[in-house]
């Protein structure tokens, strides 16, 4: 989805501007790679590090074409990927706009954290801790609209770039 390359640009560029943030991007270049292949690129590019997690941006969509909102999925049970959904989480609703705009789908009273837990392929290979973020519905106008302004994306550039400082200095 366009949108989300876009919010990967838009990250990539913020943290190229602060040295002391290493990361990997895998760019969305527009093809469907297989799951088993992503997530064996994540793999070799977080094998290598000391400390690494991975962060997989989607929209999603619903059947209906009424759902909306922003949802932080992670492993089934407790990982060190539910700590990072929570930190992500936190810098979430620590932005007023974004908190206005999208409502938290969040998931307390399974395990008592903010996270939805999925049995997704990609939160159950990566040998890193791993994240799955939806920013919102691309089949709702409401959410759809949100998606493609700027302030929107670069709000949640600057959240993931706060994840990353506190990823890599605490």
């Amino acid at each position: 989805m366009k949108q989300i390359d876009t919010l990967y640009k838009q990250y990539n560029s913020k943290a190229k501007q602060n040295e002391q943030i290493r990361y990997n991007w895998y760019p969305y270049d527009h093809q469907d790679i297989p799951l088993r292949s992503r997530v064996q690129s994540y793999n070799e590019m977080t094998n290598a590090q000391t400390k690494a997690v991975i962060i997989s941006l989607h929209a999603n969509a619903s059947p209906n074409h009424n759902g909306r909102g922003f949802e932080i999925f992670t492993s089934k049970g407790e990982t060190l990927s539910d700590q990072y959904a929570t930190i992500i989480g936190e810098e979430f609703k620590a932005d007023p706009v974004l908190v206005d705009s999208f409502a938290f789908r969040t998931d307390y009273a399974t395990d008592g954290d903010l996270d939805k837990e999925a049995d997704f392929y990609v939160l159950r290979k990566t040998v890193a801790p791993a994240v799955l973020i939806e920013h919102g519905f691309f089949d709702n106008l409401d959410d759809a609209s949100l998606l493609i302004n700027t302030d929107i994306i670069n709000r949640f550039a600057n959240m993931y770039l706060r994840f990353a400082i506190k990823f890599m200095f605490n």
